[in-house]
Formats: structure tokens, sequence, C-alpha cells
């Protein structure tokens, strides 16, 4: 049997027969907003974050 056939055969095994390791898996966040707390608490603040600096309007030319 070749390797992807064995992958094959262990992809079918699984969906048959689902193990623990499937059903122990921790539950996904479901707030849609989750993230803002984790990167509050990493120390970000998204409401009083800096905007991208300002372009210059005029062109400056390089010196020689």
């Amino acid at each position: 049997m070749g390797r992807k056939a064995k992958l094959k055969h262990l992809r079918k095994q699984q969906q048959a027969n689902p193990t623990a390791d499937t059903q122990n898996r921790p539950e996904v966040e479901a707030d849609p907003t989750h993230f803002v707390d984790e990167l509050k608490q990493q120390g970000y603040d998204l409401k009083g974050s800096d905007r991208c600096p300002e372009i210059p309007q005029k062109i400056v030319k390089p010196q020689l």
C-alpha cells in the first residue's frame, strides 16, 4: 500500500470512527470579539491606536 493510499485509508477510518482525540478537543471560543480581549491583555489599545503617519505633499529632490 502506497503512502497516499494509507493516508486515504486513515482518513476514512477517522470519519467512520471518531477517536477520543477528536472528541476531547477544547471547544473553539464562540465569541467573535475574543481576540480583542487577548490583544488588550497583551497591552494593545485598539481605540487609542496611532494612525499611519502623514505623507508629505511636497516632493523632495535628492541632493547630489
